[in-house]
């Protein structure tokens, strides 16, 4: 983690998590890279970066406000849990949902019989949705799976 500036981060966000009780913004982006913010303070300055937070996309982050905890899923299959306050991981769960590559159409122009034509046809996808109610976090995945796992943070 570092406190550098997120213009690598810019345009590339895919999952947003806010909590009102501390002012928090965490943003995932396509790359991986989790980044937390402090809406009370002016500009657009990160106050920690993670790089490589995943190993590709993060899909979708949960915050447990009691807890203080963010949760991330990514498109790597993981579940990973985070210190709201300055992004240190304290859980790690691999292949919850295992990746799997697929190709999707992009719908826009283009001559297919469809009508659809593949821009960037690959794409990586683990994780797609996470929450967490009580002490569990739920996630769904490409493997069209729910899974609820039970948790207790540091």
């Amino acid at each position: 983690s570092s406190s550098s500036s997120s213009s690598e981060f810019d345009k590339s966000v895919v999952a947003v998590e806010f909590n009102t009780t501390t002012n928090l913004l965490v943003g995932g982006g396509r790359r991986g890279t989790l980044v937390l913010w402090d809406v009370r303070q002016r500009g657009d300055r990160p106050i920690v970066v993670v790089g490589n937070a995943h190993d590709g996309a993060i899909a979708d982050l949960a915050i447990d406000s009691s807890s203080s905890i963010v949760v991330s899923g990514g498109s790597d299959g993981a579940v990973k849990a985070w210190r709201l306050h300055d992004l240190t991981k304290v859980a790690q769960f691999d292949a919850v949902h295992p990746k799997r590559t697929v190709m999707r159409a992009v719908v826009g122009g283009g001559s297919t019989a469809s009508g659809a034509i593949f821009h960037n046809p690959l794409t990586t996808v683990g994780v797609t949705t996470v929450r967490l109610t009580n002490k569990y976090i739920i996630t769904a995945g490409a493997d069209g799976r729910l899974v609820r796992r039970e948790y207790t943070i540091l």
